[in-house]
């Protein structure tokens, strides 16, 4: 985000910036983050955002309806999207299993989507399966 405001010209309000992460533990997380290091933030409830100065951060929940400039979606990896409980449900619940990774697959979507102009998306150690097909294709050159 430093670089956002450090060009010339090109500076976002923080208002019109949304950090989107799997968990409620994750977003408190990187408001306290964010307040270390002097940027304020408003958090995404149920009801919509809680105030409007600051960087926007919620859950993947929270963003449907919503539109940002500048979207980051963090902890996109494997064993929070889709959640491992989701992918423990493969064996004994097949069906349930296949609902639930169309409903993970679709809040990451939607998220996604709600980026008007760029989306940023991180994760450490292995990546989500849903990125599995577009991680390769970027390897090849493609999208």
């Amino acid at each position: 985000m430093a670089e956002w405001d450090a060009e010339p010209g090109t500076a976002v309000p923080h208002e019109r910036i949304a950090v989107c992460v799997p968990t409620n533990h994750m977003a408190a997380e990187m408001a306290y983050t964010l307040k270390l290091h002097g940027i304020d933030s408003v958090e995404i409830r149920s009801e919509g955002p809680t105030g409007s100065a600051g960087v926007h951060i919620g859950t993947m929940f929270r963003f449907k309806g919503l539109e940002y400039q500048r979207m980051i979606i963090a902890g996109v990896t494997d064993g929070l999207v889709p959640r491992e409980e989701v992918s423990r449900l493969r064996d004994h619940d097949p069906t349930r299993h296949q609902q639930e990774m169309r409903r993970a697959r679709s809040l990451l979507f939607v998220a996604a989507t709600r980026a008007r102009d760029s989306v940023d998306i991180f994760w450490h150690s292995r990546p989500s399966p849903f990125l599995d097909s577009w991680c390769v294709e970027r390897e090849r050159g493609g999208g």
